[in-house]
């Protein structure tokens, strides 16, 4: 109210701003009406709403520069980062700095549970932490959401106690009136009939209330609006409870003998990823049987010669036999771009692991060019991160092969879901004892171990003949690991 006050300052400064008095007279009314009825804003950032929806632009930068006074001291907002391509909202996790504390650029500010994994987010800024915006547990935070205020002198911590972000949006949009009908429509003879009433089913929110009622299945009419004249805005959305839906009256209902689990970043993620590939990407199978008689021996022997220095597993030898054939089928080794097919030079090898938040998938960079034991000791530290929650970003973007085995959980065979844009995906069972065709032998048969693969195509990209080209190939190598070596 101040400023008002000051009414005969922005007078003077009336010509210096090539404005004219009689336009700014009016708005200062109007400011102060519009301050009046809302006489407990006081920072800059209200006021600054305010006249954005009561004065005209080319006046508005005089007025607020007379209201500067009231402004808070030069802060940073530090907004929720996108931490992977695919992140569009994150959850909160420990701060590890508190109100008042010094950082430094390199300072792990939070960790930030992203669609992948739990990462620290570092600042790159320096100052001191005045205000933390969204507390530890905080879940669905969009992108670019303000999560903490940095300033730059520690004497001006304590002025961001109260501080409060506000949503900045758009004044509503007027009704449209009814068109008057015509003057030669009119009838002097007969009375006219009144024009319907303007209707009031229309829905008034802010665009970001509309985008995240939108990515929360939320029906808007559903909401009731706290903004001006009803105006749903984003606070409306995030504390929105459905209504109950009605529910089959069964004894475990009635009785609450159920638990609901919360769906993580990346559960979401990769139901959306998954979904997505089903719908999107035709699939087909190609299987095939392995014997992999020679790949144990050959495995026996290299383990008794570790000295605990490695110990591999069949897994490492379906990595490097998987590369070997992306490297002699290269076809294979693509991604589906729509407008293009993209054919990766190196055979990086995304595993699929299993973690308490989800699946994600490590990548083994250029397997093609790696040793057995080289390939042991990456797989082995990759999973483990993984499953801690230390993955960073260059470690499970990208990738231009999956590899699912579940051969350890004794499943014999199974089709896995290509993970895109990449084209192909190989789900590995278990390796069982069969009877299998030995012409050596006087029997005619012999007992060997089998393991049964099952290559998942997309046939944008691998035709039917390429795949099998492919499954050919990796059969040869497991069959003859020898060469695998060479």
């Amino acid at each position: 109210m101040s400023a008002i006050r000051r009414a005969p300052v922005l007078l003077r400064t009336c010509p210096r701003s090539g404005l004219n008095a009689a336009r700014v007279v009016p708005a200062i009314h109007a400011t102060k009406t519009a301050l009046k009825s809302a006489r407990h804003l006081s920072t800059i950032t209200p006021t600054t709403r305010i006249l954005r929806s009561t004065v005209p632009s080319s006046i508005r930068s005089v007025l607020v520069r007379a209201y500067s006074s009231d402004a808070l001291p030069a802060h940073t907002k530090i907004n929720m980062p996108a931490l992977s391509p695919t992140m569009t909202a994150g959850n909160i996790g420990v701060w590890r700095k508190q109100i008042g504390d010094e950082i430094v650029p390199g300072d792990v500010l939070v960790e930030i549970e992203t669609d992948k994994a739990q990462m620290d987010f570092e600042c790159q800024d320096e100052g001191y932490l005045a205000k933390i915006i969204i507390d530890s547990g905080a879940k669905d935070i969009s992108i670019n959401t303000p999560i903490a205020i940095m300033v730059e002198n520690k004497e001006d911590v304590d002025k961001f106690k109260d501080y409060v972000v506000e949503e900045d949006t758009p004044a509503p949009v007027a009704e449209s009136k009814p068109e008057e009908p015509k003057a030669q429509e009119k009838s002097t003879s007969t009375p006219t009939t009144t024009a319907s009433a303007p209707s009031t089913d229309r829905i008034f929110a802010s665009p970001l209330a509309k985008k995240l009622a939108k990515e929360g299945s939320i029906e808007l009419s559903e909401v009731k609006g706290s903004g001006p004249h009803g105006r749903i805005v984003k606070a409306d959305i995030d504390g929105f409870v459905p209504s109950a839906a009605p529910q089959t009256a069964t004894s475990d209902v009635a009785s609450g003998n159920y638990t609901d689990i919360p769906v993580s970043n990346m559960r979401k993620v990769i139901a959306g990823r998954l979904t997505e590939s089903k719908q999107t990407i035709p699939h087909y199978y190609l299987t095939s049987e392995v014997n992999m008689d020679k790949v144990l021996k050959l495995r026996e022997v290299l383990n008794s010669q570790a000295n605990d220095q490695y110990k591999l597993s069949v897994n490492d030898f379906v990595v490097k036999a998987s590369a070997s054939a992306l490297k002699e089928i290269p076809e294979v080794n693509s991604a589906w771009y729509g407008d293009f097919i993209r054919q990766f030079n190196a055979a990086d090898i995304s595993i699929a692991t299993a973690t308490p938040s989800g699946l994600i998938t490590p990548i083994v960079q250029n397997a093609d060019t790696r040793g057995l034991v080289s390939i042991s000791k990456t797989v082995k530290e990759l999973a483990n991160k993984a499953r801690n929650n230390e993955l960073k970003p260059q470690e499970y973007q990208g990738g231009s092969f999956t590899i699912s085995n579940l051969g350890m959980f004794g499943i014999n065979s199974f089709t896995a879901i290509i993970n895109p844009p990449q084209s192909c995906i190989l789900a590995v069972g278990a390796t069982q004892k069969k009877i299998i065709p030995d012409s050596s032998k006087e029997s005619g048969f012999a007992v060997g171990n089998v393991m049964n693969v099952t290559l998942s195509c997309d046939h944008r990209v691998v035709d039917g003949a390429v795949g099998a080209q492919w499954l050919k190939a990796f059969k040869a190598y497991l069959e003859n690991p020898l060469k695998m070596l060479l």
